[in-house]
């Protein structure tokens, strides 16, 4: 449970079965996360679920593979010299959250209107049942 306290970006999906040891949130027909495979029965392949991120977590990708890429999007607002940035995902009809280092990497440059590619890691992304 406290490795989810604190989620800011929720992603409503259908869970699907998926390579190997991944399964993947289907967001819509072009989009979807992928998520460690579940050890247990708890979530049933079909089952509407929420993919949860941290804003940590969420990535934005600059092409060094940090992460499996789930989308891009257009930079909403940046806060703080870059450390808090919203970023507008049109594909979820969202607007996600993620947090960079003050004074490091893209946090230097960030811009609103940039465009993003945003990543996050498999093990990153928490299961929620929805509905």
């Amino acid at each position: 449970m406290a490795r989810i306290v604190g989620m800011a970006n929720l992603i409503p999906g259908l869970l699907q079965a998926g390579p190997g040891e991944l399964a993947t949130v289907s967001v819509d027909e072009q989009h979807a996360i992928a998520v460690e495979a579940l050890r247990d029965d708890s979530f049933a392949a079909g089952a509407p679920v929420w993919a949860g991120i941290r804003p940590e977590r969420l990535k934005l990708d600059v092409g060094r593979g940090e992460g499996l890429p789930i989308g891009k999007g257009v930079v909403r607002t940046v806060v703080s010299d870059g450390v808090a940035v919203t970023v507008g995902v049109a594909w979820a009809g969202l607007e996600l959250r993620t947090h960079l280092l003050a004074g490091r990497g893209l946090a230097r440059t960030v811009r609103t209107g940039d465009s993003v590619t945003l990543s996050v890691r498999p093990e990153d992304v928490h299961l929620l049942p929805r509905g």
